[in-house]
């Protein structure tokens, strides 16, 4: 029994040490055959050659210049009126006898335009003439009586009281005609106010009434529209009125025509309602029709250190911030492209007022900025202007 334990031990120890080595020599195997596939692998890789390099982008630049501020073209709604407007009316009722002109017609100052039926005040002016001729005629009489009566008296035949009397009567009959004589004024004055006169040369705009129509006191009959000189009135932000004087020299645009105007009042009240400065200038002759609407164009100044850039060079950020790109010098002899991020001032249909990380002389892309990508090589045109200027607004 002593005999067979040992050989059985041997024959274990035998067993393991097989296994151990057939272990070994297929891990080392497995080993070498990973070696040689990573080295042919790589050797293969070596010889693949490479893609190509992808080419520079044709980019146009301008140079950037700091400017110290840059005007703006703001246009501000109004309307042509006639300098003077007038409602004509007559100033006591009655009834139209003929109105004389009708929309349209041109009248000079001082024209009879229409009248009322006088009838009734000429027949009141004649019976009060003919009062007036006898009470003349009393006051004749008078005179004459009171004349003989200081020749009785002179001579003792006519007592004082007569004398009295009769200069009393005609002191009576005085005051009676010079009553009368008011009177006539008066119809005479109500007869001229029946006829109603242009107070200015114009237009006749509105015709309200007819012939034979019965009218009110102060009841409008025409509107008459001076057009020898139209206006047109705007109202204009405090800022902007105060920089206006009489005599300044603008265009007003109607219908895409430019008119020429001369400031002649800028009231110094505000609107209540727009808070507002009104402006009147004053337009040349052949201005459009009244009550038409259109535009004052004034040039702003707004003096803020930035750079104008064309529209097409801003490229939206993150966050509502704008960037534009800029060619870098890389270091060896090209140029690659960068962000740099700018706050938009002011801009319109073609340029960005702008202010950020950019520099004077930075040589800014001014389109087809969203084809780069930061880094990208870039080529640069050869024209290289400058940057428009900060007119922003202007036609």
């Amino acid at each position: 029994m002593e005999d067979a334990n040992p050989q059985r031990r041997w024959n274990n120890a035998f067993r393991h040490a097989g296994t151990f080595i057939v272990t070994l020599v297929v891990v080392l195997g497995a080993g070498a055959v990973a070696t040689g596939l990573s080295s042919a692998i790589a050797a293969r890789t070596q010889a693949t050659d490479g893609p190509d390099p992808v080419p520079a982008a044709l980019v146009a630049t301008a140079f950037a210049e700091e400017q110290r501020g840059f005007t703006v073209s703001r246009r501000f709604a109004g309307q042509i009126e006639p300098m003077r407007t007038a409602a004509l009316a007559f100033e006591a009722g009655g009834t139209l006898s003929r109105v004389l002109v009708d929309e349209g017609d041109v009248v000079s100052e001082g024209e009879l335009v229409a009248r009322l039926d006088t009838r009734r005040l000429e027949a009141e002016r004649a019976r009060l003439r003919a009062l007036r001729k006898a009470d003349v005629a009393r006051a004749e009489l008078a005179r004459r009586t009171s004349a003989r009566q200081e020749d009785l008296a002179q001579s003792g035949f006519a007592s004082d009281q007569r004398l009295d009397e009769v200069r009393l009567t005609l002191a009576e009959l005085e005051a009676a005609i010079a009553q009368t004589d008011a009177a006539l004024a008066d119809i005479t004055l109500r007869i001229e106010k029946a006829e109603l006169r242009a107070p200015f040369a114009a237009r006749v705009g509105t015709r309200a009434v007819d012939d034979g129509m019965a009218v009110g006191a102060g009841v409008p009959v025409l509107t008459l529209l001076e057009d020898s000189r139209p206006t047109f009135r705007v109202g204009l932000a405090p800022r902007l009125a105060h920089t206006l004087s009489p005599g300044d020299a603008h265009d007003v645009i109607v219908d895409g025509q430019a008119y020429p105007a001369t400031v002649t009042a800028v009231r110094p009240d505000l609107d209540p309602a727009t808070g507002t400065r009104t402006v009147i200038l004053r337009l040349m002759d052949g201005a459009p029709p009244f009550r038409q609407s259109g535009t004052l164009r004034l040039d702003e100044r707004i003096e803020t250190p930035g750079f104008a850039v064309p529209l097409t060079a801003l490229r939206e950020g993150v966050r509502g911030a704008w960037t534009v790109t800029v060619a870098q010098p890389d270091g060896s002899g090209g140029h690659v492209a960068a962000m740099a991020a700018v706050e938009m001032i002011h801009a319109d249909d073609r340029i960005a007022y702008v202010r950020g990380t950019i520099r004077t002389g930075a040589r800014v892309v001014v389109d087809g900025t969203h084809r780069l990508v930061p880094r990208q090589r870039i080529r640069l045109a050869a024209d290289e202007p400058g940057l428009a200027s900060a007119d922003i607004g202007r036609e």
